[in-house]
């Protein structure tokens, strides 16, 4: 018996928001804070992702938290994974507080391009 293969294929939706979220994954995997320490200078880089542990760990977090620290590395870069993170958020955000019904919603996301 000859076995089927079945291929999923993704709406251009699905693939904006898929790549969207592996170059932030990348981006996190390999980024990095400094903590500024007494006399202003910058204390050994922070891997962002044990930072981010951290600060779940705390609640509610402190305020200016995220002030007291500064993003180490390639500017571009990190000013291209902050936007990457804006538009994951705002898809997420327009796919679930849309003005239309459920059903609209769970379509965009089924919509499979043939």
């Amino acid at each position: 018996m000859q076995q089927q293969q079945h291929e999923v294929c993704l709406s251009n939706e699905q693939k904006i928001l898929q790549a969207a979220a592996q170059e932030v994954e990348q981006w996190l995997a390999g980024a990095f804070l400094h903590k500024p320490v007494a006399g202003g200078a910058l204390a050994l880089p922070l891997p962002i992702l044990d930072w981010l542990q951290q600060a779940d760990s705390v609640s509610p977090l402190p305020e200016g938290a995220l002030m007291s620290v500064e993003l180490a590395g390639n500017r571009q870069d990190a000013m291209h994974s902050i936007h990457k993170i804006e538009e994951l958020l705002a898809i997420l955000d327009e796919a679930t507080n849309q003005k239309k019904g459920v059903l609209h919603r769970a379509l965009r996301f089924f919509d499979v391009s043939t």
